[in-house]
Parts: structure tokens; sequence; C-alpha cells
């Protein structure tokens, strides 16, 4: 039960700052959000958008823009997508 209860607090923490990401990326960077097909947390996460999101974090292509806190929420996504995975597979152990 504990287990279960710290995935869905990692899974709240990743949502919210997923939805932080977005929306810099949107207000900040609004053609390299646009060219990523405008991803939303609305959106199907096997679609297009999300996966050319997935691909602009998990390949660090947003150390280009130079952005403190859009490096900060990239790392935070990276980091709480790890931890999400490891809980599942301690859950499974």
């Amino acid at each position: 039960m504990t287990l279960l209860l710290v995935f869905l607090i990692v899974f709240v923490f990743d949502l919210l700052n997923g939805a932080f990401l977005l929306k810099r990326l949107e207000l900040s960077y609004n053609e390299v959000w646009r060219r990523m097909g405008e991803p939303s947390l609305m959106d199907s996460n096997v679609g297009r958008p999300r996966l050319r999101l997935a691909r602009f974090v998990w390949m660090q292509e947003f150390r280009a823009l130079k952005d403190k806190t859009l490096t900060a929420l990239c790392v935070s996504q990276i980091t709480l997508e790890i931890a999400l995975g490891l809980i599942a597979i301690a859950w499974f152990v």
C-alpha cells in the first residue's frame, strides 16, 4: 500500500511538472512547441506530438535553448519518469 501511495504522489508531481513544461514551451518557445505538433496533456500519450516532446526531453534537445527554467523542468521530468519506472518495477518484484 505504501508503494502505491508513493507512486501516486510521484505521478501527481510528474503531471504538474509536465503541465508547467508544456506551458513554458508554449509561451516562451512557441515555434518549437508548434514544430512538435502543439503537444498537450490532453493528447494521447502515443500521438506524434507526445513522441516529439518525449524526444525533445529525453534526447536533451532543450539544452540548445539555454533556458535555466526549461532545463530544470525537463531534468525534473526525466527524474520523475525514471522514479515512476523504478517504483513500478519494485511493485512487481
